[in-house]
C-alpha cells in the first residue's frame, strides 16, 4: 500500500509538471530549482530550530530574500529600471524577460512554509509530499495560495488516493459552474470593457456614460472571472479527492471594505494579514502605528498584483479606504439614553407617524394639535398605525431634527401648522 500511494503521488508530480509546462517547458528547471532550494532551506531551519536558533534563523532570512530576490528580478526588474531611467534621464537598458507562469504564487506559498518551519508548524518533509504541494497544478497558475499545514495532512492520507463518486461529483458541479462564469459571464462582458480601456489606452476621447459602462463592465468582467476560476480551480482539485481552501466568497456581498477583504481572494488577504502586517507590528504597538502598517500592507499588495503605478495608487486607495473604515469603527456608539425609534414598514406614512409619536414624547406638539395621530388611519394616504420601539429621546439636535422631519412632511401633505 505505502509503494502504491508513493508511486500514485508521482503520478499526481509528474502530471502537475507536465500542466506546468504545456504553455513553456524554459522556466520548469527555474520551478524545480525553486522546490529543491526551498525543502532544503526549510528542513534546515526546522532541524535547528531547537538546538541552534541563530542558524535557523539565518537560514529564514536566506530564504525568505532568496524567493524575495527571484520574484522582483523577474517581476519588478524592468519597473524599476525604467523608473530610475524616467527620474535621472540615464537611458537604462530594458530586460528581455518573460514572468515565468505562477511565480508569484508558488513564491508566496513557500515564503509561508519557510516560515510556517521557523514558527514550528510545519511538521512533514516528505520530498515527493512537498513537491506535490507547490507545484498541485489547480492552484498553481493563479491560486489559492497555500499552506503547508493545509495540503500535507491531505497528500500523507491513503484515502485521497481513492477514486470515489462524491468526490468525483462535486468536483464536477463546482467546475461547471465556475466554467459558466468565466465563459457565459466574464467573456461575454468584456466585450463592453476591453474597447474602452483600449480607446483611453490610445489617447481617444471618452465621454462620461461610456467611460461609466467600461469600467463597471470591467468590475462585473475580474469579479466572474476570478469568482470562475477559483470555482474551478477548487472543483478540479476535488475530483482527485484534495481540499483546496476557499478564496472568493462573494466580496461584492460585503458591508464595507474590511468585510470586502476578508471575501475577495482569501488566501492572499490571509497572507498579508499573517506574513506581513502581523510581523510589522500589528495594531499592537498604537493606532497610529496600526493603521501605517495597514497602509504598508496595502501598498505591498498593490504591487504584488503587478509592476505598474496604477496597481501601487490601487493599493493606497484600499488602505485608505480600510483605514477610514477602521477610525469609523472606532466613533464610539450614543448614548445609552438616546434611542431612536424604527419602523416595522419602511412605507413613509408609518415613518411620518413613528416621527409624530416622537413628538408627542417630547411634548414638541401635543396630541390634539395635528390632524395625524399615530393611531390615524387614512385610507388614501397609506397611513397605518406604525408599531415603534425607543424611548424618550433627550437630545437637542435630536429635537430638531424631528421638528425638521415633520416639517418637512407637513410641507409635502400640504398642512400649514408648524412646530
Amino acid at each position: 500500500m505505502v509503494r502504491l500511494t508513493a508511486f500514485l503521488c508521482f503520478i499526481k508530480v509528474a502530471a502537475s509538471v507536465f500542466f506546468y509546462g504545456w504553455w513553456s517547458t524554459t522556466y520548469i528547471p527555474l520551478l524545480l530549482a525553486s522546490i529543491v532550494f526551498n525543502y532544503t532551506v526549510g528542513y534546515i531551519i526546522a532541524k535547528n530550530h531547537e538546538r541552534a536558533r541563530a542558524k535557523s534563523k539565518a537560514a529564514l532570512y536566506v530564504g525568505v530574500i532568496s524567493n524575495l530576490l527571484l520574484l522582483c528580478y523577474y517581476k519588478y526588474s524592468n519597473f524599476f529600471l525604467g523608473e530610475v531611467a524616467r527620474s535621472t534621464g540615464v537611458h537604462m537598458p530594458t530586460l528581455e524577460l518573460v514572468l515565468p507562469l505562477g511565480i508569484s504564487f508558488f513564491t508566496f506559498t513557500q515564503i509561508a512554509f519557510l516560515v510556517d518551519a521557523w514558527k514550528g508548524k510545519a511538521q512533514e518533509y516528505n520530498f515527493w509530499h512537498y513537491l506535490l504541494f507547490v507545484t498541485w497544478f489547480p492552484h498553481l497558475i493563479a491560486g489559492p495560495i497555500l499552506h503547508h499545514g493545509q495540503m500535507m495532512p491531505q497528500f500523507k492520507d491513503p484515502e485521497i488516493y481513492r477514486i470515489r463518486s462524491r468526490n468525483i461529483s462535486i468536483g464536477v458541479a463546482l467546475f461547471a459552474v465556475g466554467l459558466g462564469k468565466k465563459l457565459l459571464l466574464a467573456d461575454p462582458i468584456s466585450t463592453y470593457a476591453d474597447p474602452v480601456f483600449h480607446a483611453a489606452a490610445t489617447g481617444q476621447a471618452i465621454g462620461p456614460m461610456i467611460a461609466w459602462v467600461g469600467a463597471i463592465a470591467y468590475t462585473l468582467q475580474i469579479y466572474f472571472d476570478f469568482s470562475g476560476y477559483s470555482d474551478m480551480a477548487v472543483g478540479l482539485s476535488m475530483l482527485f479527492g484534495i481540499h483546496l481552501p476557499i478564496n472568493f466568497n462573494s466580496p461584492y456581498k460585503a458591508r464595507n471594505i474590511i468585510e470586502f477583504w476578508r471575501r475577495w481572494h482569501m488566501t492572499l488577504s490571509q497572507f498579508l494579514r499573517d506574513y506581513l502586517y502581523i510581523p510589522l507590528g500589528g495594531n499592537r504597538k498604537g493606532e497610529t502605528r496600526r493603521l501605517v502598517n495597514l497602509m504598508l500592507t496595502m501598498l505591498l499588495g498593490g504591487l504584488w498584483h503587478g509592476a505598474n503605478w496604477t496597481f501601487v495608487i490601487w493599493g493606497a486607495l484600499h488602505g485608505a479606504y480600510l483605514c477610514i473604515n477602521h477610525m469609523f469603527q472606532k466613533i464610539p456608539p450614543p448614548p445609552k439614553d438616546v434611542r431612536v425609534a424604527s419602523c416595522s414598514d419602511y412605507n413613509s406614512g408609518e415613518c411620518l407617524a413613528n416621527v409624530l409619536r416622537g413628538c408627542h414624547r417630547m411634548g414638541i406638539l401635543p396630541r390634539r394639535e395635528h390632524p395625524f395621530s399615530p393611531n390615524y388611519n387614512c385610507r388614501n394616504g397609506g397611513f397605518r398605525r406604525a408599531s415603534c420601539v425607543g424611548g424618550h429621546i433627550q437630545n437637542d439636535k435630536l429635537s430638531a431634527i424631528a421638528r425638521l422631519l415633520f416639517n418637512i412632511n407637513a410641507d409635502y401633505l400640504g398642512i400649514s401648522k408648524r412646530l
